[in-house]
């Protein structure tokens, strides 16, 4: 099996590129201090061998609809469900988990219908689903990264490009197929040149590098670094559902998303009201982070914790049983799962 294990150039390389995913190799170098041709070959070997890429999550709807949903299996089919259920449009994250239930996907839909339809109509049809149980998403508050944070010096990463992570609240942007085009070329690969881009769609490169700097400036183009937990030094994925006063909840929100490895929170509609996604060195260091949250926020209760068992899809990749990144799926809000 390749090493999965990053040294200090490759997660300066990491870092520098997730904070500017499309800034250009020499850009790149001359933050980290090296070659351009050496950071491409570094980058090359990390895509390669399935540790780290870059995706794009297109923000170009109005009124995205999105969910946690709990699935579980007849005994013995759990990896087969979720296996089928990664190659849907709307689950974006597949997790077989430990609790009560088995799988845990993150189910995003252009609309409410889409969404609506999906968890009532076509994931109880899949072969093997015994429930569905779902929690709409009522706001995302945060989305960090544990990719490769703090590798680079703080005067060093100021001297990227400005990063190109595009905003969680969307406001009313005039889009048409072509941009959405672009947008799912990106989300398989969102480091592609402008040159192959042009190719994918069918324009020219100066009408591609202007779409691109139009929905970059007006915060369509949600670009995401993602690196694999055990390149990253954190092999133990929890998921928590928690209870938090209405008046508490924005102060929790930002307490917890300065702590190492918080890569997601969001506010849900269900029997808890927070829901967050934590990376951990190890699991037996759960106990420390669930004591430190209650240190900063003692109105928080924590009512569930599942540990993820397996990741089965993260955003446009599959992941293998060694959490390595094996497929591209383009990510399309738009589509429609048969």
């Amino acid at each position: 099996m390749p090493d999965s294990t990053l040294d200090e150039v490759d997660r300066a390389v990491v870092h520098a590129i997730e904070r500017s995913p499309r800034a250009s190799w020499k850009s790149l170098g001359d933050v980290i201090d090296v070659d351009p041709a050496t950071v491409a070959r570094r980058w090359a070997r990390l895509e390669r061998e399935g540790l780290a890429w870059v995706t794009c999550y297109p923000l170009l709807t109005q009124d995205p609809a999105s969910a946690f949903v709990e699935i579980s299996c007849r005994a013995g089919t759990t990896e087969d469900v979720a296996a089928a259920i990664a190659r849907h449009p709307e689950a974006l994250f597949v997790d077989i988990v430990t609790g009560g239930t088995d799988i845990l996907i993150t189910a995003v839909s252009a609309d409410q219908a889409g969404l609506s339809d999906y968890v009532l109509r076509r994931l109880p049809l899949v072969s093997g689903v015994e429930d569905v149980q779902t929690q709409p998403v009522v706001t995302v508050h945060f989305e960090g990264g544990y990719a490769a944070a703090g590798s680079l010096e703080r005067r060093a990463a100021v001297k990227l490009p400005t990063p190109e992570h595009g905003v969680l609240i969307r406001t009313n942007i005039e889009v048409d197929d072509l941009d959405w085009e672009l947008c799912i070329a990106l989300s398989r690969d969102g480091r592609q040149p402008v040159a192959d881009l042009a190719r994918a769609v069918g324009l020219s490169e100066t009408a591609v590098g202007r779409r691109l700097r139009r929905l970059s400036s007006q915060g369509a183009l949600r670009m995401i670094v993602e690196l694999t937990p055990d390149a990253a030094g954190r092999s133990a994925i929890v998921w928590v559902y928690a209870r938090v006063p209405a008046g508490a909840r924005s102060l929790a929100v930002r307490r917890i998303a300065e702590m190492p490895g918080v890569r997601t929170i969001s506010s849900i509609a269900g029997p808890e009201n927070l829901a967050f996604k934590v990376a951990l060195p190890h699991l037996s260091a759960l106990d420390d982070f669930e004591t430190r949250v209650s240190e900063i926020e003692p109105d928080l209760v924590i009512a569930d914790r599942k540990i993820v068992l397996r990741q089965v899809r993260l955003m446009s990749r599959l992941i293998d049983p060694l959490g390595r990144a094996i497929g591209v799926l383009p990510i399309d809000l738009r589509a429609r799962g048969r």
